[in-house]
């Protein structure tokens, strides 16, 4: 002991019902709970499978990378629902009917002025005729109008206008076959003396052909 220093002293053990001396710390503190500590996780654990996780993303993406080189994904087509077949019988539209213009009557006047010029000249191409000699003179007259009386017109359709107004005004006051035969063969008289209309003659059945043939080749009639 050092003087002037006042020292604690150790409490004395006691002893217990069975004569054994326990230490003062357990028989004072008969009740002590055990102190449970707290389990850490190592930060070594932690940091592995965070990286393991982070290779592990890498090779499946790699392998996904390879799988893709050599396939492709092909999606199911959409279904569409539609109705049962129906068969429907085939319509021909029905052309409306077109309406064919009629072709334009050629007045018979200008056909008997046409067929006299014809016959009577060829249309000027004849190569003699009482018509040359009018051509000579500068003038026209290629139907045969009053030759007697070694006539000319002036031009062609001075002519052919007279023509055809003679015999339009005759065949409106009998027909046209006595206006093609009086014209062609003069006056006709019966036994009596007397001024009759000629019924037909070979200058009238020339123009009935020659009028056919112009309807066929104009598809036109006559009016």
């Amino acid at each position: 002991m050092i003087p002037g220093i006042t020292t604690m002293s150790k409490p004395k053990a006691k002893p217990d019902d069975t004569g054994f001396v326990l230490p003062n710390l357990m028989r004072e503190q008969p009740n002590l709970e055990p102190v449970v500590r707290k389990k850490r996780t190592p930060v070594g654990i932690i940091v592995a499978c965070v990286v393991g996780m982070y290779l592990g993303f890498i090779w499946s993406a790699q392998k996904l990378n390879v799988f893709f080189d050599y396939h492709r994904l092909e999606f199911a087509p959409i279904v569409e629902v539609h109705q049962p077949i129906e068969i429907v019988p085939r319509v021909t539209p029905t052309p409306e009917p077109t309406a064919t213009p009629a072709p334009t009557p050629i007045p018979t006047a200008e056909i008997m002025a046409q067929f006299v010029w014809f016959r009577e000249s060829g249309y000027g191409k004849a190569p003699k005729g009482y018509h040359m000699r009018c051509r000579e003179q500068g003038k026209w007259n290629e139907i045969g109008y009053k030759v007697t009386s070694d006539f000319c017109f002036d031009s062609k359709e001075q002519g052919l206008t007279v023509l055809k107004d003679q015999l339009e005004a005759r065949s409106a006051k009998s027909s046209v076959a006595d206006a093609l035969c009086t014209y062609n063969l003069g006056w006709f008289y019966d036994s009596e003396g007397r001024r009759a209309a000629y019924t037909t003659c070979g200058y009238y059945d020339d123009f009935v052909r020659y009028s056919s043939i112009v309807k066929q080749n104009t598809g036109s009639s006559t009016q």
